[in-house]
């Protein structure tokens, strides 16, 4: 795992990808420094991030295949990055 990658992914799926895995379609969630540009959303389409939402410096997509964050990380203007997970009602 990269530096950026270390730096930007969150806790939970850091330990899913180091210890079992991510494998297939994921969704994630990522938190830019201000809201994506044009030319920024192109870059992110070429990191294989397919984005579905755009809200501010916020915004949801699917990736192909874990391989994608680290290309998603070395994205200067991507701050966070998020893996969805299942939630379970109380």
């Amino acid at each position: 795992m990269s530096e950026a990658l270390r730096k930007k992914l969150d806790a939970r799926a850091q330990f899913q990808l180091l210890r079992v895995g991510l494998k297939g379609e994921l969704e994630v969630m990522l938190l830019t420094a201000a809201p994506p540009t044009l030319e920024q959303q192109v870059e992110l389409r070429n990191a294989g991030c397919n984005t579905q939402d755009i809200i501010g410096n916020v915004l949801s997509g699917t990736i192909d295949d874990a391989s994608h964050l680290e290309d998603l990380a070395d994205l200067p203007f991507v701050r966070k990055i998020e893996v969805s997970r299942t939630m379970f009602s109380e």
